[in-house]
């Protein structure tokens, strides 16, 4: 047994409470992080001037699995056309985005970037979002969380000056981090709602959830949108392992001292004077 574990001794409830919180840094629940609050100025958003037009695009893009393609020699400053297949146009869909850069330029930006994290570490970081929730937290602040979260990839084809968007084969998942603020801010648990995404009639699960969470707050809104981004999920990533590894960790003896309270916190019989050594 480690020496320190012997010393520390902290309870099981003490050991889950510290992982809890070490657990709500990596999910990072600030507006720096756009699982938790969209900036439209730092994602491509798809729109029609009918909102239908888009849900049926991205759901014959979910359905198809096949290729949503952005032809940059039509682009303006702001937006740029949208094709499905390269021989379907969609004449009312465009991408546009918000930001300082013209959306070309971004479309660049996000092929590269997203191509040079997944070398970097190893995990794919560019998304397609379908649906956003408008909520407030505790504090009463306005938040705006994407709810579905679709694996992408961009293709850069030079000859034809286009980018092409495909999905990813790892599939759709419910944003985690709303998951996890809805949960804790105000106990609602909308895990089994998450494990039962229906990718073949993905709006008619986002109707389901708008009506589950009106039940809680009828101020809240549900909006059937779709986005485009990075969204840098390496800190997700050791969540997750937390989350599945969570009995296994609590019994290592290093991570349950580094998980302990403070010595400062702890009676006088152990001594804070000295360095702390993990014993193994």
């Amino acid at each position: 047994m480690s020496a320190v574990t012997a010393s520390l001794s902290p309870d099981e409830t003490t050991l889950r409470k510290s992982l809890e919180e070490f657990k709500k840094r990596l999910l990072d629940l600030s507006n720096r992080n756009l699982l938790f609050n969209l900036n439209p100025k730092r994602v491509l958003t798809l729109e029609s001037v009918e909102p239908q037009d888009t849900k049926v695009v991205a759901e014959a893009f979910l359905r198809g699995r096949g290729e949503l393609v952005f032809p940059l020699r039509q682009a303006e400053r702001d937006s740029v056309p949208v094709y499905m297949n390269t021989r379907r146009r969609l004449p009312e869909l465009r991408a546009s985005y918000q930001g300082r850069s013209s959306v070309a330029n971004y479309l660049l930006r996000l092929h590269k970037r997203s191509r040079t994290l997944l070398v970097e570490q190893g995990i794919n970081t560019l998304f397609m979002t379908l649906g956003t929730l408008a909520w407030q937290d505790p504090g009463g602040n306005s938040v705006i969380s994407p709810i579905v979260l679709i694996p992408v990839r961009l293709e850069r084809k030079i000859l034809e000056d286009q980018i092409s968007l495909f999905i990813q084969e790892e599939g759709v998942e419910f944003n985690p981090v709303l998951l996890y603020a809805l949960q804790t801010y105000y106990g609602l648990n909308l895990e089994r709602r998450a494990s039962d995404i229906d990718d073949e009639d993905i709006w008619g699960w986002l109707d389901d959830l708008r009506q589950e969470i009106h039940q809680h707050s009828a101020r809240w809104n549900l909006r059937a949108n779709v986005h485009i981004g990075i969204f840098n999920f390496q800190k997700l990533v050791m969540y997750r392992d937390f989350e599945r590894y969570e009995t296994t960790f609590l019994q290592h003896p290093i991570i349950r001292a580094l998980l302990a309270p403070s010595p400062s916190s702890q009676d006088h019989n152990m001594s804070s004077d000295g360095p702390l050594v993990l014993g193994l």
